[in-house]
């Protein structure tokens, strides 16, 4: 007499058959595959976030909630501004004055944003480069402020001074294969 079913040992096993469909699926579609484990090897290789540690959130706690204005910027070496004939290093007397009475605000959840003041340069305009996320990182001897806008551009700023008034922040910007360095100060305007 003969049986339908199948005995154990007879044929391929359920893990056999499993790879025989995986290797006939990358065959088919190689493309798919890779992306498949790609994504999958992504999602194994994250570790969550862990949250700030102490002394970044009393860092923190001075950024937000509150508005800073920028006061000083200057730029290392001097750099010539469109009809000036010497170059200067105060970034803050070519601005104009719809700029400089701009303010910058950061909120608990990640969030930048820089707003106009009283004068606008262009009033009813939302420029997307003035809002985004911004994070936190190292420690007292060496704090950094990462800020993204909607755009994606990100600028990385090495805070040298940060009080309960005044912030001093200094980043690099490249511009015909001259780096130039500089330097901010902004005060809390409420």
């Amino acid at each position: 007499m003969f049986s339908t079913r199948k005995r154990l040992g007879d044929g391929p096993s359920l893990y056999s058959t499993v790879i025989i469909q995986l290797l006939r699926c990358i065959i088919a579609r190689p493309l798919r595959f890779f992306y498949l484990f790609a994504i999958y090897g992504g999602l194994l290789s994250c570790q969550p976030l862990s949250p700030p540690s102490e002394p970044l959130r009393r860092w923190e706690a001075l950024l937000i909630n509150h508005s800073w204005q920028l006061c000083c910027q200057t730029i290392n070496p001097a750099i010539c501004f469109r009809n000036s004939l010497r170059p200067q290093t105060d970034l803050q007397t070519i601005r104009p004055a719809c700029d400089r009475d701009d303010f910058l605000s950061f909120s608990d959840p990640g969030r930048w944003k820089l707003e106009d003041g009283p004068l606008t340069c262009t009033p009813g305009q939302l420029n997307p480069k003035t809002h985004g996320d911004w994070v936190l990182s190292g420690s007292s001897d060496s704090l950094m402020l990462q800020m993204i806008n909607r755009e994606g551009s990100l600028n990385t700023y090495q805070l040298l001074h940060l009080d309960s008034t005044t912030m001093v922040r200094r980043y690099q910007y490249l511009h015909d294969r001259t780096n130039y360095t500089i330097t901010e100060t902004l005060q809390k305007i409420h």
